[in-house]
């Protein structure tokens, strides 16, 4: 029908051209065959896609011809039985059968079909999912796995049938004592009598035993102080010896050399303290040696 259509149209225009004297006229359009065929375009039979053109004295007819292949598509479809699988507006169900539609293409006037197998199986075998996982608990406390109250450690089992699956979940279960909540941190300081020490928030200026807890990670961080007064050691030692010599000796002490009688100090920087020396220096005659009797 749309190829008489458009013969009847080609044929009236040439007519209309042949008649009429005017200018030049181009005319363009497109057509479409579904499948194979021909495809009468004045008086030629045209068998291919592509571009044809007619011409009648100063007027030209130009057309693109497409001979489009209707599409086809099958595929297959699986249903557990009991189970109704919709194709378009079709309810199907019988194992084997098949069932076609027929669609319009977008775009051109051929059709598309589509051809569907169906097959009814039985469900396939149950799989099976397995999670682990573990816990701990003190002695003397109870766990609650599924429907078991647990107290002893070990590995338990507990199986879930969910959508076609065995779920079975694996506990190791573990029995220990809880890990101290509390640590205890001591350590000792030394003031001088009328200072004052800062503990914590606490100025302490006697001696004695201190507390001070801090609340950290779920855990109490005791601190214990062990305060002494103290009088500060002396900074300076100090030595006194004394030392005799005759007239006329000389007695080395530190850089000096010393001839008379006196006290003498010399001092020494160690260790942050003075040493002090104190020589008390004589000088005396020897007694004699010799004792003559006549």
């Amino acid at each position: 029908m749309l190829v008489k259509k458009v013969n009847i149209l080609l044929l009236t225009l040439l007519t209309l051209l042949s008649t009429t004297v005017s200018a030049a006229v181009n005319t363009q359009y497109n057509a479409t065959v579904c499948g194979s065929g021909k495809y009468l375009f004045g008086c030629e039979a045209l068998t291919s896609s592509g571009p044809a053109q007619n011409v009648l004295g100063d007027s030209t007819v130009h057309l693109n011809l497409l001979f489009a292949a209707p599409k086809s598509t099958a595929y297959t479809a699986t249903i557990a039985p009991g189970q109704i699988y919709l194709f378009g507006c079709d309810q199907v169900s019988v194992d084997g059968s098949t069932a076609s539609q027929t669609l319009q293409q977008a775009g051109c006037e051929c059709d598309s079909t589509v051809t569907l197998t169906l097959l009814v199986q039985a469900p396939l075998a149950p799989t099976e999912v397995k999670v682990g996982y573990e816990a701990t608990i003190e002695p003397g406390q109870t766990y609650l796995f599924g429907c078991q109250q647990l107290t002893a450690a070990g590995e338990y089992k507990d199986t879930l049938h969910l959508a076609g699956k065995d779920s079975i979940t694996v506990l190791t279960l573990k029995v220990e004592s809880a890990a101290p909540t509390e640590v205890k941190v001591g350590y000792e300081a030394t003031i001088e009598p009328g200072q004052t020490y800062l503990f914590g928030c606490q100025q302490l200026t006697a001696a004695g035993e201190y507390k001070d807890t801090l609340h950290l990670a779920g855990k109490d961080s005791i601190t214990v102080l062990t305060l002494k007064v103290e009088s500060a050691a002396p900074t300076e030692v100090k030595v006194g010896y004394e030392a005799t010599i005759e007239p006329g000796q000389m007695y080395l002490f530190g850089c000096r050399q010393l001839t008379a009688a006196g006290e003498y100090k010399d001092t020494l920087h160690l260790a942050g303290k003075d040493s002090i020396t104190v020589l008390t220096l004589k000088v005396e005659s020897a007694a004699p040696t010799e004792v003559k009797v006549g």
